[in-house]
């Protein structure tokens, strides 16, 4: 199995990896490469892939429009506008949500509360 279909199943499988490349990191290591207990020996680096070329497949498969993070902080971070982010997770785009504002995302705690009223 490549590396990028590693990512992927990682990605797929457990969506708190979108958020996060240390958490995609350990993922990885974990279900491919038998990282268990937490200990890594200096030896056991020379095999193990690294975070960048982890990073790399996952900022591919988000070009491709897939596995978009999950958190909108996170998105917003990464320079993904919230319709596009919206669209990608099946979220009613900014002007269709129930009670928009236009100083606030619709993702904002307090709109998210707002509906569920």
């Amino acid at each position: 199995m490549t590396l990028e279909q590693q990512v992927e199943r990682c990605l797929q499988k457990y969506p708190n990896t979108r958020n996060n490349d240390t958490t995609l990191l350990i993922a990885v290591w974990r279900d491919y490469y038998g990282i268990i207990d937490d200990v890594i020996y200096l030896h056991e680096f020379y095999v193990l892939p690294t975070d960048s070329s982890i990073n790399r497949i996952r900022r591919r498969f988000n070009s491709q429009g897939k596995y978009y993070p999950t958190d909108w902080a996170i998105a917003k971070q990464r320079g993904i506008t919230e319709n596009e982010w919206r669209l990608r997770l099946g979220y009613p785009l900014k002007g269709e949500a129930i009670h928009p504002s236009a100083k606030k995302s619709y993702m904002d705690n307090e709109c998210i509360t707002a509906m569920d009223k």
